[in-house]
Parts: C-alpha cells; structure tokens; sequence
C-alpha cells in the first residue's frame, strides 16, 4: 500500500520553503538599490533582460517540455511505492534529456547573444558588455538544466529543507559575488561570471544531496530509457503547454517593454517587480510542498477535497495579509528604499500587487490539479488569459507604458478568475456556497481590520521616511489580520488541529508519524487525518 504524507511532515516543508525563499527574496531585496546604484538604470535594465534567458524564471524554463514536473510527480509515487529501480529509471532519463537539452539552448544562446543585443536595443556604450552577459547567462544551461534533474529528486522524495539549503547558500553566494565584482567595476559581465560559477556550485551540492536522499540512487545514462521519456513526455507534454503559457504571461510584460520602449523603463518595471515578487513570495510558499503530498493521495477524493478547501483558506490568509498591506504602504515602501526615482514604479507596483489578490484563490486548486494530470481545463483558460493579456498590453503600452502591460496582466486575471474556480469546484467535486464559506467569508473581518490599521500607519508615518518603521507597521498590520482570523474566522476544533500539527512540524517527528486528529464532526478529514495540516508549491 503507498504511504501518504504526514501532516506535520508536510507543514515542515512548507515552512521550510518558506523560510529559505524569504531569507532569498530579502537578500535580493537588500542588494538591489546597491546593483542600481552601480550599475545605473540602463545596465540594470539590460542585466534583468539577459536573466530571462536563464531558466530559473527565464524563457529557458520553456525547454523542459514539463519533464521536471512530471519527474517530481513520479519520483513521488515510486518513493511511495517502495520503487528504487522506477527512481532510477524516472531520474536518469530526465538527467541525460537534460543535459541534451542544455548543451543545445547552451550554443544557440552563445551563438545568439550579439542578435539579442540589438534586439534589445542596448545603449551604445553597453553592446559589447551586455552581448557578453546574454553569451554567459545562455551559455550556463549546460550546468542548470541537468540541475533540474536532482532537484526534482528532493522534491519528489520531499527533501524541502536540504533543497532550500542549496538555494540559500546560492543566493547568499551570488550577494557576495555581487558587491565585490560591482565595486571593482567589473559591471554585468562580472554579474554574468558570478551567476555561472553560483550555478556551478549548486549542480554539485544538488547531486550529493540527491544522492543522500535517495539511498541507492543511480543516474548514469544506462538506466534512462526511451519508454521512460515516453512515458515522462505523456504526462509532461500538458504540464509544458501550461507552463509555456505561465512563463510568457509573466515574462511577456518585460519582452514587450523591451522592444516597443527602452532598457529604462524595463529597470522601472523590475523595480515593482520586487515588490510583487515579495507579496508572491508567500503564495508561493503555500502551495511549496503540495505536489509530492497530492501524488500520493492521488485515489482519495475525500482527503483531495479537504486539501482543496482547507489548503486555499489557509495560503490566501496567509498571503493575502501582504499583499493587502504591500498596496496600502507600495509608495512609503518604494521611497524609502530606492528613493525618489522609484516614484514612477509605484503605481506598477500596486496593479501588480492587486493581480495577486486575484490570483491566490487559485494557487492551491491549480497546483493540485497539475500535480493529478488535469491539466487541460486549465491550459485552454490560461491560453485565453495570455491572449487578453498580450492584446491589452500591446494597445496601452504606447500610451501607458509599464502600466499599460500590467493592466493587460490584471484584466486578464479577471477575466480567467471565474472559469479557474468553476474548473476546480467541479473536479473536487466542492459546492460553491460551501467554497465561498470556508474560503471567502473568513478573510472580510480580519481584512477590514487591516486596512483600518494600515491607514491609521499611513497617517503617522507620514514623511518619517523609515523603511524600517514602514516595514514594522506592515507586521502589526498582518498580526492585526492573522489574530483575527485565527480568533474569530476559525472554528475551535480546527485552531486545536492547527495548533497541533504546527507544533509537530517544529519539533520534527518521524518522517511518517501519525497524523493529527482531526476536528470531531469533520468527516473529510476523519476519512485522511493528514489533511488536517493544511496543505501547500510552487509553479515555477
């Protein structure tokens, strides 16, 4: 019989991304005024185009055909299952695909690099440097995408916190490298070299720790086959249409500011970038841990539905907090950390922010139904939304600028809102008014508490001009919310059930301890206690 996933194991996994990409986005945070600084807004501007060739939140991501989701899909099962040779079999044919695959994006970025320059219209005084950076950051594929391969073996077998270890240590290396090559003026083609040797090293703290992780795992090329890719390629192929459409919904906005206005405006957009990418930060988290958990409970309706339900209550009040406090303060906030020139960002900043209002209501359902294969119903709407959002992008950005290709990105939003939950409801067989209770009905009170506070801060900290005093008042503004909600929008049993399980997660029990018990009466979860937790990744 396949082993479920503990609540508790599942909740310290959460947390675990969680903390590791916040200390990430943090450092990004910290070292991003410093690298504008340096590098001024053109070079900055340049700099963030050639990352979208790399393939952690670049185009690259595209290539993968959705073969790292489904590795971390069937690496689950397989480890559920007891099946050391399947691992084997799932890992090596996705090591050597790509490997393949990297060499080939590998030579085509480096041959390309001076093409994309002039596309991208690069100040004269930075053609040379930047066809340099895009050459670099192409040319590193070879050592990312086989990297892909591993970590998709720590997310399968659930190995959040050795994975977010890596990722920390990246991140922390690359800030350093960062400071020291911008202050000895080697410019982006240092930031360029750094990011290669970062992804270097990883590669290899990746392939220790996979290996660690699965006892016996062994990655040589004899043991991929092709009914393996075959079969990696089935499940794949709808996960890689889906994601090709994410990866140009979100990376569309930067490809059509780069080439109907310049490098400047990008560095502008990249600013309230940040923060969106801060507020997302939590959703992403939320959801973090779910594939491999929704794998092994793949033939449990009972428990799925629970996930569903009590997962989306607990990720939107825990992210919806930030975002709500992120539009509130976006001005204070943009100020007081880059300063005066940030003024045109913040407006960019807040129809960003709003976005995710809408979108974390279907972070959970979304994961869970790529993570069982249903990926259809939410492909065809993601094709519509990218559609809406390139067409409204391409009229307003002449008169709107960034604007302009963020309300493409927030009309088409809404406009997929609606489809997504009625593709979700009815797969997890959940009526509306039962979702509408569990999930919407909770966040009114503690959410009108919030802003109440947040502009009684506004007031205040009214030409104080502190992002620390900006970023303690957001903290009492989200404790104002998470009190409430907790006090007021959960019912008793389920705060002890939470309580619990958030307990067993921090004292780090068994791998495979016994679930928390459920509410008395909750016979969703009386049917799986695991669902009790509160699930939660991350669409890349």
């Amino acid at each position: 019989m396949a082993r479920t996933t503990s609540a508790s194991t599942l909740v310290r996994n959460t947390l675990a991304n969680g903390a590791g990409a916040s200390v990430g986005m943090a450092i990004g945070i910290l070292i991003t005024p410093f690298t504008i600084t340096q590098l001024g807004l053109s070079a900055y501007g340049v700099w963030s185009l050639a990352l979208t060739l790399s393939f952690a939140g670049g185009y690259a991501a595209m290539s993968d055909l959705g073969i790292e989701a489904a590795t971390v899909r069937y690496v689950a099962e397989a480890e559920g299952d007891d099946d050391l040779a399947g691992i084997n079999r799932t890992v090596a044919t996705t090591l050597v695909f790509f490997a393949i695959v990297g060499g080939l994006l590998a030579i085509g970025m480096v041959a390309l690099a001076s093409s994309l320059s002039s596309l991208f219209d690069a100040p004269p005084g930075l053609v040379h440097a930047s066809t340099i950076a895009f050459a670099l950051i192409g040319g590193q594929l070879v050592i990312e995408m086989p990297s892909r391969a591993l970590t998709a073996v720590l997310e399968g077998t659930q190995n959040f916190v050795a994975y977010q270890a890596v990722e920390l240590s990246k991140a922390l290396s690359f800030a350093v490298l960062t400071i020291i090559v911008l202050l000895t003026d080697h410019g982006i083609i240092g930031l360029g070299v750094s990011y290669v040797a970062t992804s270097l090293g990883a590669f290899f703290a990746y392939w220790f720790l996979a290996h660690r992780a699965v006892t016996g795992l062994r990655v040589w090329p004899g043991n991929a086959s092709r009914s393996e890719l075959r079969r990696l390629l089935s499940y794949g192929s709808s996960v890689f249409v889906f994601r090709l459409t994410g990866t140009a919904y979100r990376q569309m906005d930067r490809l059509i500011l780069g080439v109907a206005t310049e490098p400047r405006l990008v560095a502008i957009y990249e600013i309230a970038n940040k923060v969106h990418l801060a507020a997302a930060l939590v959703q992403s988290m939320s959801v973090s841990a779910l594939v491999p958990a929704v794998a092994k409970a793949r033939n449990d309706l009972a428990l799925l539905r629970d996930m569903l339900l009590r997962g989306t209550s607990y990720s939107v009040a825990a992210s919806l907090p930030f975002t709500t406090a992120a539009i509130v303060f976006a001005g204070p906030l943009l100020r007081d950390w880059i300063g005066p020139e940030a003024n045109g960002a913040i407006t960019s900043a807040q129809l960003f922010l709003v976005y995710l209002t809408f979108a974390v209501f279907h972070m959970v359902s979304t994961t869970m139904l790529v993570a069982l294969g249903n990926v259809r119903p939410i492909l065809l709407t993601n094709i519509g939304m990218l559609t809406v959002n390139v067409a409204v992008s391409l009229v307003l950005v002449g008169p709107l600028e960034v604007e302009g290709v963020l309300l493409g990105t927030l009309v088409a939003t809404i406009v997929g809102w609606v489809p997504l939950l009625v593709i979700a409801l009815r797969r997890f067989e959940v009526d509306a008014t039962d979702w509408v209770r569990r999930i919407v009905v909770p966040q009114i009170l503690p959410t009108g508490s919030q802003v109440a506070v947040l502009f009684v801060g506004l007031w205040l900290l009214d030409d104080v001009g502190s992002l620390i005093l900006d970023g303690l008042w957001i903290l009492l503004s989200v404790g104002t919310y998470l009190a409430i909600f907790v006090r007021l929008s959960l019912p008793e049993p389920e705060r002890r059930a939470l309580a619990s399980t958030l307990r067993r997660a921090i004292r780090r029990g068994a791998p495979h301890d016994p679930p928390t018990t459920p509410p008395p009466g909750d016979s969703a979860a009386q049917a799986n206690p695991t669902a009790a937790a509160g699930p939660d990744i991350t669409p890349r």
